[in-house]
């Protein structure tokens, strides 16, 4: 996708691989989540405590890997407390 299409999705805050983009929505109450698209398509997305978290984690994100810091995955049901590996719970 081209800049200017994913703009035109909404996303404001974004990073575009060509065959993938990534961008951050924000959320209520501060939060923010950080979202993997390939096309129109959300393939996953991680929860952030604060807006600011999420856009720092978008381009701190290397390729490849999941991204750090996040609190909450909505697609599989994950929650790390503070953002930390070693506290991670998985919720049904």
């Amino acid at each position: 996708m081209t800049n200017d299409e994913i703009m035109a999705i909404g996303y404001e805050f974004f990073v575009n691989y060509d065959e993938y983009f990534i961008a951050v929505l924000p959320m209520t109450f501060g939060k923010g989540r950080l979202v993997y698209c390939e096309g129109n398509y959300i393939d996953n997305a991680w929860c952030y405590a604060t807006f600011a978290q999420a856009i720092l984690a978008m381009y701190k994100w290397v390729d490849g890997t999941e991204p750090t810091g996040w609190i909450r995955n909505p697609f599989d049901g994950r929650r790390r407390e503070g953002g930390d590996p070693a506290k991670e719970t998985r919720r049904p």
